[in-house]
């Protein structure tokens, strides 16, 4: 089967901007409430009906060849308010959301599949598991789309694990990917949360995830530019072509590829 296309270019529901990737209605709605998982999420490794297989992946780790940009990056422009903040800032055709650049709680995205995230990267990340299955490696899928009033919640009674650090973990209601149903949390059954780094999971996917479109969001040192401490199990969709300027072990975040915070 074909590796999983580049992102399409489709409208916002409302009509509201031409985008890089699938953000508007596919004909399926949104959960109430969100997606979020109990008892620690399902196997993703699970055989799955019409999950498409890649041809080949990849086995080397190489060293990424993608300049980080030096000296601090600047926020990125946004003039967006009011009712515009029902869709998300798109920069070089992919939509941004972080602190600088949230979403209301009227952007419902169109979310279907097993892992509850937009089509594309819904079909993306299930070729990503088969391939990983393949592979000897058992993916954990723990959620994909989750609804502002859902991050409402967990922002205001975030894991008690985290301590004081909580707002550099959980973003606030409109400042996350997950809202916008491209962003997915794994895990290993050897290893969640920190632990996952230490998973053979960890590795497959920080060698192979960018051939599939998905990207390591918040690197390991990049809590200035990201706003947010280390997620090893935090994914995001960006698509093949952009995500091959990343590459295999990148520790390159969104923000320096598009240009600003």
């Amino acid at each position: 089967m074909p590796r999983p296309r580049p992102l399409s270019r489709r409208s916002l529901i409302g009509g509201a901007a031409t985008l890089g990737i699938s953000l508007a209605a596919s004909g399926c709605s949104i959960p109430t409430g969100g997606t979020t998982p109990s008892g620690g999420g399902a196997s993703a490794s699970a055989s799955k009906p019409g999950t498409p297989t890649p041809t080949s992946t990849q086995t080397r780790s190489p060293t990424p060849t993608t300049p980080t940009p030096a000296g601090p990056l600047a926020v990125l422009p946004d003039a967006r308010e009011g009712d515009a903040l029902a869709a998300p800032l798109i920069v070089k055709g992919l939509p941004l959301i972080n602190r600088n650049h949230p979403v209301s709680k009227a952007f419902a995205p169109a979310v279907a599949g097993d892992y509850q995230l937009i089509p594309e990267a819904d079909k993306a990340f299930g070729a990503m598991v088969a391939a990983a299955k393949k592979a000897g490696r058992a993916i954990v899928w723990r959620v994909g789309y989750r609804s502002y009033a859902t991050q409402t919640e967990l922002s205001a009674n975030p894991p008690t694990a985290y301590g004081d650090d909580a707002d550099r973990f959980v973003a606030k209601p409109g400042q996350s990917e997950h809202q916008a149903g491209l962003a997915v949390d794994v895990a290993s059954k050897s290893g969640t949360g920190t632990r996952f780094p230490t998973t053979k999971e960890f590795a497959w996917l920080r060698a192979n995830a960018h051939t599939y479109g998905f990207i390591l969001r918040y690197p390991d040192g990049k809590t200035e530019i990201t706003g947010y401490h280390y997620e090893p199990w935090h994914y995001r969709y960006v698509g093949v072509d952009a995500a091959a300027a990343f590459g295999p072990n990148s520790t390159l975040t969104l923000e320096e590829y598009l240009g600003g915070r």
